[in-house]
């Protein structure tokens, strides 16, 4: 096994869904949190096995953020009590799996089959990312320039004047790595904000009148 500095493990391979022999009917409950860098932080949640032959594969899911398949960054799992720091390489895809010599149970690998951690902003379609950008009529209605959130950072979208709820816009490239990358989809979702106060509810009366509408 290849091991990094300060004691951090890294992945020695990585190979197509399915891994080495059989599937993953017989895999441990797992669940992982995400740790970047092998320092300062605390030891996540693993799994524990058992029943196992000696020398036999182990089997686990790592569920993998999707920031971690962006940048390819480090996980740091908890095995049997063990800490260890899987390096995730960028792109990975879910079904794909991470081999770790040696550290399965009775010296036997550790095979970490990929799925993507659920997310609270984006989903994924292949390697596009899917995000809802909520905006105000007159955002729409005029046009504007806003940031929006990506794996990457926060970027600038402009949205043309006149677009509608549900206009699709294209990030080229802000996707998940591969060949070709992946881009971003901006679905937009117009949103009116609610009314607090007289001023602002006159805006709105104002706005009625001035789409021919009594209110």
């Amino acid at each position: 096994p290849n091991y990094g500095g300060a004691g951090g493990f890294n992945f020695e391979e990585v190979f197509g869904g399915g891994g080495a022999g059989g599937g993953f009917s017989d895999f441990f409950e797992s669940l992982f949190a995400r740790q970047r860098g092998s320092q300062g932080a605390g030891p996540g949640p693993g799994f524990s096995s058992h029943g196992q032959a000696p020398n036999r594969d182990t089997r686990a899911k790592l569920s993998v953020p999707l920031e971690a398949a962006y940048g390819g960054d480090s996980l740091r799992i908890t095995v049997n009590g063990k800490q260890l720091d899987v390096r995730v390489p960028k792109g990975i895809r879910p079904g794909q799996v991470i081999r770790l010599s040696g550290q399965g149970t009775h010296g036997g690998n550790l095979l970490l089959e990929v799925e993507y951690a659920a997310h609270p902003q984006f989903e994924v379609d292949g390697r596009n990312i899917l995000y809802t950008l909520p905006v105000t009529p007159w955002q729409a209605a005029l046009g504007t320039s806003i940031s929006v959130p990506t794996l990457g950072g926060a970027v600038e979208l402009k949205i043309p004047a006149d677009s509608d709820a549900g206009r699709k816009l294209r990030l080229r490239g802000r996707g998940l790595p591969g060949n070709p990358d992946g881009d971003q989809i901006v679905e937009l979702e117009i949103v009116a904000p609610a009314a607090t106060d007289e001023a602002q509810k006159k805006a709105y009366r104002n706005l009625a009148k001035a789409f021919g509408e009594t209110i």
